[in-house]
């Protein structure tokens, strides 16, 4: 179970942190033919002889090496039929203590998003060693355990200290998500005895030649009967990971995989340092600093404007369950089966709307301004009227010529004082660059993040082929929507967009003093 992308710590080291890590992180190998699971069915793991496992692994040799630890090394084996396997050889009773966990627990688990045990090797071979100059007749023993092997590695591989945009888009970063939360509602609701991890973290989340996460690393789990919780003396789990009601109490519950989860969720959508940024800010302000600083542009930039919408509302889902799951409360974090539920329903409202009725696609309907505050006199008044923008996308899927009316319901904190208007030609995008003026004293009286005070009511029709020229005034615009309205039989659309205002500091380098940008038009 363990790939050529670099092994993980606990998988092969049981947290000792002590290991060798091969890794070539500029390469990702990700393969649209059959997973590693359809290579091996879901069968009971068999005992295997010491002698396969020589013969997998080229007598052990230092080219097949893909880790190590203070527990053991893992080898990179081929079976008969070509198929590869993560061969881990661990030393003395370390092997004891694992087998009987994997031997209790790996059998009674066959999911796709979990790693697959293949077979276990217990031999003790009679061999001639030479001890105080004499030959004595010792017992060799040989422990080893095999599983699938996972080409692209541990999901630590793929997290960076500061997350750079370099990283993995978000469609795969939603997969492993979704994977690893089906493996764990397996394991919680979908066993008679639920399997509890107790030490879920990146490293013990692999991923096959399809990024397809699968939860390994089940040395530590325990197995929960009718009893909820459980309390262990024993010290179990890897620090940063573990609850705070186990750190305090050892307490053991379902509630402890689900803190882990959180973790790794915050981990993989901000950073490794992400976890303790928002212990100074309420949590549905950091939800929406990193929705909106970490992957509004980068949506942007990585798909199509008709989907960047329902995408952001599946990152700020994502980061809302993982606020959730982290809760220093366990009774107040969610159930696994929540979680996917939840999960879920953002992938329903992806589903692309063949007839939405909808005359304008409107993206994003959340209008974010950064807002650049300097505590200092400025010098110049120049440095205290700079302005923030933000673009608005209107989608014209249909074949008619459809008008559009943009009005702000508080025109003066904006470069624009009238609404903005225009056609929208069939099969077009057009663009609108909204600004709005920054100064000191109006951006400390803008309304909170959250509180839904300034909006733009956007009013959309369909129009004639000689209705509303290019140079017909906004004057004009406002009489027609009037009168249309008044009309039977015409129906005027109107959407709500909401304005959110962030504040940062003046020299971030998001604000501009220069004029709006005129529209423009993009044939779909």
């Amino acid at each position: 179970m363990i790939g050529d992308r670099g092994m993980q710590n606990e998988q092969f080291s049981e947290d000792d942190g002590e290991s060798t890590l091969p890794s070539d992180l500029s390469s990702i190998t990700i393969s649209s033919g059959p997973s590693s699971a359809e290579n091996f069915p879901s069968v009971e793991p068999r005992v295997m002889p010491w002698s396969l496992l020589k013969e997998m692994t080229d007598d052990f040799s230092a080219a097949r090496l893909v880790g190590k630890g203070a527990h053991g090394q893992v080898y990179k084996g081929v079976d008969k039929d070509g198929h590869a396997i993560a061969v881990k050889m661990l030393h003395g009773f370390h092997f004891d203590m694992e087998i009987e966990q994997m031997i209790s627990i790996i059998p009674k688990v066959h999911h796709p998003n979990i790693v697959q045990l293949i077979g276990y090797c217990h031999e003790i071979e009679q061999v001639v060693v030479e001890y105080e100059g004499k030959h004595v007749i010792a017992a060799e023993i040989h422990n080893g355990l095999c599983f699938e092997y996972l080409p692209n590695g541990s999901l630590a591989t793929y997290i960076t200290p500061d997350d750079e945009d370099s990283g993995l888009d978000w469609q795969t970063r939603y997969r492993i998500i979704k994977g690893t939360c089906d493996g764990l509602k397996y394991l919680h609701e979908g066993l008679r005895s639920p399997i509890i991890h107790m030490s879920l973290n990146p490293s013990h989340i692999l991923m096959d030649e399809k990024m397809t996460p699968k939860i390994a690393g089940f040395g530590s789990a325990r197995l929960f009967g009718v009893e909820n919780t459980n309390i262990t003396m024993s010290p179990l789990g890897t620090m940063g990971y573990m609850p705070p009601e186990y750190i305090d109490k050892q307490v053991i519950s379902k509630e402890f995989d689900i803190f882990s989860l959180g973790v790794i969720i915050l981990k993989l959508m901000k950073g490794q340092k992400s976890y303790h940024e928002w212990d100074f800010m309420s949590p549905e302000k950091f939800i929406e600093l990193v929705a909106h600083e970490k992957w509004g542009e980068r949506l942007q930039k990585t798909m199509d404007v008709t989907l960047v919408e329902g995408h952001f509302q599946q990152v700020k889902k994502c980061l809302e369950i993982a606020v959730r799951c982290v809760e220093y409360d366990r009774q107040k974090r969610p159930t696994i089966g929540e979680i996917v539920r939840m999960l879920n329903e953002t992938e329903t409202s992806l589903i692309p709307q063949i007839d939405s009725g909808l005359l304008l696609h409107v993206h994003p309907l959340e209008l974010t301004f950064m807002l650049s505050i300097s505590l200092e006199v400025p010098r110049k008044k120049k440095a205290a009227s700079m302005s923030s923008s933000c673009s608005l996308h209107l989608d014209n899927k249909g074949n008619d010529r459809v008008a559009f009316l943009l009005v702000a319901n508080s025109p003066s904190r904006y470069l624009a004082k009238d609404p903005l208007c225009g056609v929208v030609p069939p099969r077009c995008i057009y663009t609108l660059t909204l600004t709005m003026c920054n100064n000191k004293q109006q951006a400390l009286s803008m309304p909170s993040i959250d509180s839904g005070a300034d909006y733009f009511t956007l009013h959309s029709v369909v129009v004639g082929q000689y209705e509303l020229d290019k140079d017909t005034i906004s004057a004009e615009y406002e009489e027609f929507f009037k009168k249309t309205k008044e009309k039977a039989g015409h129906e005027v659309q109107e959407v709500a967009l909401n304005v959110i205002c962030c504040q940062q500091q003046a020299d971030c380098g998001t604000s501009s003093d220069s004029e709006p940008t005129g529209p423009t038009v993009e044939r779909s």
